[in-house]
């Protein structure tokens, strides 16, 4: 930050961090703090402000160039500085460093090998080339800046697609098979493990929804929920759940029945006609309703959370799911009890 304010005071007289301290922190996270990255940011206050250069960061790491030519070229954008030692590695490495980009907040050995492949030599290659450094509990991190460089190589080679959806399914598991001791004698040890994987994990379920993997999803909501209710993260998980809920209502995976058949007279000759895409689709949605009630419980918002409870035990009384009405009807209960009506 301090390296931020020399600079910016180059560029602009009677800067001030006192009005601008939110944005350049996240300016300086960004980046990573890597000073040429700092320099370079600063340097664009002549004509931007430190939000307008926050927000130019996130959408692209171009703005990282510099405006004069009196600098040796590989250190007139970190675009170059990113090409110079992208160029250096040799195409097997390339590959893996754009699949290790997809972690975010870092990973551990085990997973880079599940969902990139890497080998501990391939890892140590990388440390010692300084594309990765390793923090003192194991974990490998990417600078941001490289991280966002070699996502932008994954998606021009056309395989971004298929790598999110097979990082989505690891973590979204990995989820799933820890959800348990989250309930159990063991819930201090996958919490920590967890909270560990926070950013990835949000990585993977974003990526799920995006790619209308219902089914990972479903498999691992009841874990996601527990997860934020032990750690009281209402906000949040509402969010995650927020964003299932509208992409799966968007992708018409949770459409209602469709209409019994007619005859040619228009004599009705069945029941309503329900696909099991659609039935599974419709029982996901009364879980996800639920959950954002149960969130909304929590944060006090006890209208929302009444009307999200009684929409999920509806369907769930439709779809003949009794597990999933016992929930709404719990949530009710609990409901009713703290507004005072026994």
């Amino acid at each position: 930050v301090r390296l931020f304010v020399q600079s910016a005071r180059r560029a602009r007289v009677g800067f001030s961090l006192s009005t601008t301290h939110e944005a350049v922190t996240r300016i300086c996270r960004l980046v990573d703090g890597a000073p040429l990255a700092i320099e370079l940011a600063a340097a664009w206050l002549k004509v931007l402000t430190a939000d307008q250069v926050a927000a130019e960061l996130e959408r692209s790491l171009d703005i990282l160039t510099a405006r004069h030519q009196n600098a040796p070229a590989r250190h007139r954008s970190m675009r170059a500085v990113c090409e110079s030692s992208w160029q250096l590695l040799a195409q097997p490495l390339r590959e893996m460093m754009q699949r290790l980009a997809l972690h975010r907040g870092g990973f551990r050995r085990e997973t880079a090998a599940a969902v990139a492949g890497a080998s501990l030599f391939d890892l140590a290659t990388l440390v010692e080339k300084s594309l990765l450094r390793q923090a003192d509990n194991g974990r490998y991190e990417m600078h941001e800046l490289l991280r966002q460089y070699a996502l932008e190589q994954l998606a021009q080679h056309g395989q971004a697609g298929e790598e999110r959806r097979r990082h989505a399914a690891y973590y979204l598991r990995f989820l799933q098979e820890r959800g348990g001791a989250l309930a159990g004698a063991a819930q201090r040890q996958a919490l920590e493990v967890l909270a560990e994987e926070q950013e990835n994990l949000h990585a993977a379920w974003q990526a799920a929804v995006e790619a209308q993997q219902w089914e990972l999803v479903a498999d691992a909501l009841a874990a996601l929920h527990e997860f934020f209710q032990v750690r009281s993260s209402y906000w949040e998980g509402q969010a995650l759940l927020v964003m299932a809920a509208n992409g799966l209502a968007a992708s018409g995976a949770a459409a209602p029945d469709e209409p019994a058949r007619m005859d040619e007279q228009g004599t009705s000759t069945g029941a309503p006609l329900r696909t099991p895409r659609a039935e599974d689709g419709l029982a996901l949605l009364a879980r996800l309703h639920a959950r954002q009630g149960a969130f909304a419980f929590h944060l006090g918002r006890y209208s929302a959370a009444v009307d999200l409870a009684a929409a999920s035990l509806a369907q769930a009384r439709r779809l003949n799911l009794p597990a999933d009405a016992a929930f709404a009807l719990c949530l009710l209960g609990q409901i009713a009890g703290w507004r005072g009506e026994r």
